[in-house]
């Protein structure tokens, strides 16, 4: 399932039932693959994943050229 945040950066995820997701802050240049083995189907992840998903986007935005590899 996509989810589109509409925030000033225009980041949207995509998020399986089992906890795989995948992050795109274009702003920030950025993409988050997450992979989780969640044996129980459920969609309740993307609250708590979020905000860590737009933190680790931060540092970027005040450095650009930035990169974590």
């Amino acid at each position: 399932m996509w989810w589109v945040a509409h925030d000033r950066h225009g980041s949207f995820t995509a998020q399986s039932i089992h906890g795989q997701a995948l992050h795109i802050d274009p702003t920030a240049e950025m993409v988050i693959p997450r992979f989780a083995p969640h044996p129980l189907a459920a969609n309740a992840h993307l609250p708590t994943s979020m905000p860590v998903f737009r933190a680790l986007g931060q540092p970027l935005m005040r450095h650009p050229g930035m990169s974590f590899s």
